[in-house]
């Protein structure tokens, strides 16, 4: 089955795309990854307090970086916007020394038009 970016689009439009984009991330990085380390909740678990979502992998893959990385996911339509307050509120709760050792990585089935940029900044 090919996934194409209109589908992810039409999904991030879906009423239970915030409940279910975290298990297609599971999905992905279980069929795709070689893990030590996984938790990312989803239906009812996305409620819950914390990182979206935590993984570590043993090697790097186009979808997952190697070693620890924390997660946040969403699908809302401001993509900066929830970008921007995501990572300032995770870095803010993160010590240093947690930070130097893991990567963040924030995800969306939307097109995110100034994520290269985005990324720039932060890195």
């Amino acid at each position: 089955m090919q996934v194409r970016r209109e589908h992810l689009s039409d999904f991030a439009n879906r009423q239970d795309a915030p409940s279910e984009f975290p298990r297609l991330i599971r999905r992905l990085a279980l069929a795709t990854a070689s893990l030590s380390e996984l938790a990312v909740p989803a239906g009812t678990g996305v409620a819950r307090p914390g990182w979206d979502g935590r993984l570590t992998a043993l090697a790097a893959t186009p979808w997952t970086p190697a070693g620890t990385s924390v997660w946040e996911l969403s699908c809302r339509k401001d993509v900066t916007s929830k970008a921007n307050e995501d990572y300032e509120k995770r870095t803010d709760e993160t010590p240093a020394a947690d930070r130097a050792s893991t990567v963040f990585v924030f995800a969306t089935p939307r097109v995110w038009s100034g994520k290269e940029a985005w990324i720039a900044a932060r890195r």
